[in-house]
Parts: C-alpha cells; sequence; structure tokens
C-alpha cells in the first residue's frame, strides 16, 4: 500500500478516535476533506474548531452538518447555523433534542416544511412558539403539534378548532383538554372526530347520558367504559344495528337485555350474543335453536354454555357444531 495511502488512513482513525484538543485542532485543517469530516464529526472536538468548521462550505456543506449533529457544538454555533442556507444542515441540526430556544425559534419559522414538523415533536416548545406552529399552513405540521403533549390550555383549544379533522382528532388526546372541550367535540361535523370524542374516557356517565340523545353516537357510547347499564338498555333500542352489536357484546350488559338481543332480527346482533361470556343460559338456550349452523357452533365455543345444553348440542345436524359441543364437554371444568 503507497505510503500516502497508510498516512491517510491513520489521520482518518485518529480525526475519528483521538480524545486529544491539540491533535483535533491540527487535523481540522487538514487538506483530506475525509479527515476535516471526522473531526466535525468528534464529540471530542474543542468547541472552537467545531465553530470553525461549520463555516466550511465546501462538499455541499458537510463539515456544518457534521457539526449541527455534533453533541459538544456550544449554543452560539448551533443558532448560527439555523440560519444556515442549506438545507441538509438545518435538517441535521433539527434532529437535536437540546437546541437552545434561539434556534429552536428560527427552525419553527423556516421555509422548509419538513424542518417545521420537527420543531412539532419536540418537548421545548414555548407557548410562543405553538402558537406559530398552530398557523402553519401545512395540516401535516398542525397535526403533529396536535400530538405534542406540552401544548397549552390556550393551543390545546385552538387546535381543536382547526379546519383539518385530522388535527382535531389528534388534539383530542392533548392533556391540557378540558372536559367542556371533550363535549363540543362529540357534535363535531367529521363522524370520526365525533366518535373519538365520544369515547373519550374523560366523560362519566353523567355526561353519556345527555350525548346518548343524539344517535349518531350510539355505537361510540355503548362501547364506553363509563357507560351505565341503564343507557345500555335504552341503546339496545336503538334502530341502529351497529349500536344494538357493541351492547350484545359487552360482558356487563343486563341479562334481560341480552335475552331479548338473542332474538334480534340482525344476524351479527345474535353472533355478539352467542360470543359474549357473560351471556345468559336462557339466551344461550334460545340461539342454540337458532336455523344458522353458524350461531349454534357460537354458543357451543361460548364458555358460558352450560353442559345439558352442550349435550343437546353433540346431537346436531351440523358437523362443526357436534364437534365443538364434544371438544367441550371433554375439556368441560
Amino acid at each position: 500500500m503507497p505510503a500516502a495511502n497508510t498516512n491517510l488512513r491513520q489521520r482518518l482513525q485518529r480525526a475519528r478516535q483521538s480524545q486529544d484538543p491539540h491533535l483535533l485542532i491540527r487535523l481540522a485543517s487538514d487538506r483530506e476533506p475525509f479527515v476535516r469530516f471526522a473531526v466535525a464529526a468528534n464529540p471530542a472536538t474543542p468547541v472552537a474548531q467545531l465553530t470553525c468548521l461549520a463555516e466550511d462550505r465546501r462538499w455541499h456543506g458537510r463539515c456544518a452538518q457534521l457539526v449541527a449533529a455534533n453533541p459538544n457544538c456550544d449554543p452560539t454555533t448551533l443558532q448560527a447555523l439555523s440560519h444556515h442556507p442549506l438545507d441538509a444542515v438545518r435538517r441535521a441540526l433539527v434532529q437535536r433534542p437540546d437546541l437552545p430556544p434561539a434556534a429552536l425559534r428560527q427552525l419553527v419559522n423556516d421555509p422548509l416544511p419538513e424542518i417545521r414538523l420537527e420543531t412539532a415533536r419536540s418537548s421545548q416548545l414555548s407557548a410562543e412558539m405553538q402558537f406559530q406552529l398552530c398557523q402553519d399552513p401545512v395540516p401535516a405540521v398542525r397535526a403533529l403539534l396536535a400530538q405534542n403533549p406540552v401544548c397549552t390550555a390556550a393551543i390545546s383549544r385552538r387546535l381543536l378548532a382547526d379546519p383539518d379533522p385530522r388535527v382535531r382528532l389528534y388534539a383530542l388526546e392533548l392533556p391540557a383538554q378540558p372536559p367542556e372541550q371533550i363535549l363540543r367535540s362529540c357534535q363535531d361535523p367529521d363522524p370520526g372526530v365525533r366518535q373519538a370524542a365520544s369515547s373519550h374516557p374523560i366523560l362519566d356517565a353523567g355526561q353519556l347520558r345527555l350525548l346518548a340523545q343524539d344517535s349518531r353516537l350510539g355505537v361510540a357510547i355503548a362501547h364506553h367504559p363509563n357507560c351505565p347499564p341503564e343507557l345500555l338498555i335504552s341503546l339496545a333500542h336503538l334502530p341502529d344495528s351497529s349500536t344494538r352489536q357493541a351492547v350484545a357484546e359487552r360482558p356487563d350488559t343486563p341479562e334481560p337485555v341480552l335475552n331479548r338481543l338473542a332474538d334480534d332480527e340482525d344476524f351479527y346482533v345474535r353472533v355478539r350474543v352467542a360470543d359474549n361470556p357473560a351471556a345468559p343460559a336462557e339466551a344461550l338456550q334460545q340461539l342454540a335453536g337458532d336455523c344458522d349452523s353458524h350461531l349454534r357452533y357460537r354458543v357451543a365455543l361460548n364458555p358460558a354454555c352450560p353442559r345439558p345444553l352442550l349435550a343437546r348440542l353433540v346431537w346436531d345436524d351440523a358437523d362443526q357444531v357436534r364437534h365443538a359441543a364434544r371438544y367441550r364437554i371433554q375439556h368441560h371444568r
């Protein structure tokens, strides 16, 4: 191997691994760009040398990119890099979790949307920066801000009124969101936002009773963990079959309701009752006589199915029902 190549290899290795500031200062002026790149990336490089390397515009600002990611870079240099004309440098800079406020403020106003997207993730956003981002013309930036838990109550409210439904959907999960805002979102023009708001865990039984007056919210309310039993009784009478299905699959649905839903005209409502581990024996008995063999099969698989009913299903006309019933009897405890 030529001596020149050996020498370059040694300089590269020293530039990457050396902890000696004097050696790194010398290597920062090396004629070979890859040596300078290695110095720019080395966390042991002195701050003054990093500042000098950050001003190197050759090789598409590669030195500046590496300095922007260097953990030893000082706040003054980071702030200067936030004004760098090359997009690649600012892209590297915005990935840092320790950006000084002045640099972050500059990047919040960056002309490149992808850089503003990254700033919206930052945990260091001040109220002023949040306000700037919540007015961003790019919906994806506002949507990412709406997923940032550092958002203040004022910004959370603004995001919940955003024209883009995706932003409003994400804003529902912000911790600063008060219950009255969640309730207001239950009347949102977008069905996805309405359903998400109606499913929010902050809503209590009283608020769910009020919301149940809107039949469009029936499915979300029926799935809500705070839905009281008396409200499930009302929801089970709604004409929307999806709501009745949601009621039929809940283990805390009152037994009389499940008994009635076992005779529901909708096939999938009856399936939900057949699968419900809390289904009463009367409901399962009724479903075991259903003309659809798939329903009888689901009854045989239900852990709540009583042994006498399983003994009857062993003689069912459908093979799958008989096999399921035999299996359950063999493993019945």
